[in-house]
């Protein structure tokens, strides 16, 4: 018994030492690390963020830490890191998509579609629509908008793509300071959109409209009131 001991203390001595030989050793020193995914946060950061170096040990990088600090970064959304045996690690990034811009006092907050602060200005610094009259409680940069109704949020954020995405050059802004007659303003249009209820019919009624009138066409669509039937108004 003593000297099966003796084998296995000495077996599992030779197994530490190959370890730490191959802890220690160049083989598995990193000698690449790419970052991909990444559009506003510079390789720079991410890779001061994931404190990964070439030369560490790949087996050694500290992967949860790494990814807990950069997913902390507003921008991003989620974070892989990839070790590619024997010499190389791949961070994967996926950001978060700026929609918009809305105003607190007079400070310019860039958001996702999820209401996350991604950034403050003094002005607005992105080609995005605004959003304006939202019934903001606070905000702090990497969390998300603290909104009196973020049903209404989510409505307008949803107008505010589908627009984008079917009509004219892209929404300019979004008037939700009240609730029951919200505005959308295009580069040619004033669209009185009123409330959200019914809102996938208004939004039908509005493409009707759009399609019969000339391209060139300004004016204002009014879908706001449920007692008059949908109208475009042109500029005089």
């Amino acid at each position: 018994m003593r000297r099966i001991t003796i084998k296995i203390a000495i077996a599992a001595t030779g197994v530490l030492l190959v370890a730490v030989a191959v802890l220690f050793s160049g083989i598995f020193a990193i000698g690449e690390i790419s970052v991909v995914g990444n559009y506003s946060i510079a390789d720079d950061e991410i890779l001061a963020r994931a404190a990964i170096s070439r030369g560490q040990n790949i087996l050694g990088i500290p992967v949860g830490a790494s990814v807990r600090e950069i997913e902390s970064h507003p921008f991003v959304q989620n974070v892989r890191i990839l070790r590619d045996y024997p010499d190389r690690v791949v961070i994967s990034i996926i950001e978060r998509t700026p929609i918009a811009y809305t105003r607190f006092f007079n400070t310019y907050l860039l958001i996702d579609a999820s209401g996350m602060v991604l950034e403050t200005a003094p002005s607005p610094r992105r080609s995005l629509p605004g959003i304006i009259g939202l019934d903001i409680a606070g905000f702090t940069v990497g969390e998300y908008l603290d909104l009196a109704c973020l049903r209404v949020f989510d409505s307008i954020i949803g107008l505010s793509r589908y627009f984008s995405r079917h009509y004219f050059d892209e929404v300019l802004m979004v008037d939700a300071a009240n609730p029951l007659a919200i505005r959308i303003y295009t580069s040619n249009l004033t669209i009185f959109f009123g409330s959200m209820d019914n809102a996938d019919r208004k939004i039908q009624d509005i493409a009707a409209i759009i399609a019969e009138m000339p391209i060139e066409a300004t004016g204002a669509i009014h879908i706001d009131d449920p007692a008059l039937p949908p109208r475009f108004a042109p500029s005089r």
